[in-house]
């Protein structure tokens, strides 16, 4: 009975340790190879998966290898676009699903979007 409680233990101990050495950070850096555009892809999966990403304000973007799904803001811009910016998410056919003329500053890239296109923008910052 001790010897099966004790392999028990060491068996929930080595799962344990084989979970916490999946968690941390990690980062990655892409190169959108159309524009030149880069986005330093910085992951936490420490709190459920939210990536951090920036993405620089001029890019076309593939969603979600590029542009990973979520929530993204222009955090000085709270008031609406800056002028010049625009952007728009695109549906697998082709068809705008979303553009700052009637979403703003704030973008929200869900498994519906294939594609985010941004020019002239600040860099967009992924949010929780």
């Amino acid at each position: 009975m001790t010897i099966l409680r004790g392999a028990t233990a060491l068996a929930a101990a080595a799962l344990l340790a084989l979970t916490l050495a999946g968690c941390g950070t990690t980062a990655e850096t892409s190169t959108d190879t159309d524009t030149g555009s880069s986005t330093d892809e910085s992951t936490d999966t420490t709190d459920g998966g939210f990536a951090g990403v920036t993405l620089p304000g001029t890019g076309d973007y593939s969603v979600p290898d590029q542009a990973p799904y979520g929530s993204y803001e222009l955090p000085d811009y709270q008031d609406g676009l800056p002028a010049g910016c625009t952007w728009q998410t695109y549906l697998e056919d082709g068809t705008v699903f979303g553009d700052g003329v009637t979403n703003g500053q704030f973008i929200f890239i869900t498994d519906v979007h294939v594609r985010f296109v941004t020019n002239g923008c600040p860099d967009w910052v992924q949010f929780q």
